[in-house]
């Protein structure tokens, strides 16, 4: 069994993590989620908040790069799994909102900044 990992990184590479079972979740599609601020950052999966860091340790700005199904800073860590639709946001959505776009799929609306169909890849996603 796996244990999913979340973490985060504050300029100097400090990080905060905390992690939760794979047996929280059934085989299937999943939806993941991750919304930040200040005093907090979350991972939701399918709708559901399943990992939290308090105060966690967060960059001052954004990366110019996101990676989807790997861990940028590790060589070999692609996960083994298709990826299928990424969402960016300018707000960060409620759980109701994660649970509709479990239901219903990822959509875009006035808040999306950028959508990435990707169509169910198995190769790793690095792009904005």
């Amino acid at each position: 069994a796996a244990v999913w990992l979340l973490v985060s990184y504050n300029d100097a590479g400090v990080a905060t993590s905390t992690n939760f079972a794979s047996n929280l979740i059934a085989d299937g599609r999943r939806l993941f989620a991750v919304r930040w601020n200040a005093s907090s950052l979350q991972l939701l999966v399918d709708g559901v908040v399943r990992a939290t860091i308090n105060t966690p340790n967060l960059p001052s700005v954004s990366a110019s790069t996101l990676s989807v199904g790997s861990r940028a800073n590790v060589v070999n860590t692609q996960a083994n799994t298709y990826v299928g639709p990424v969402r960016l946001s300018n707000k960060c959505r409620t759980d109701a909102e994660c649970l509709n776009a479990f239901n219903f799929g990822l959509y875009m609306d006035s808040n999306t900044v950028r959508f990435v169909p990707l169509n169910n890849s198995l190769a790793t996603f690095t792009g904005v």
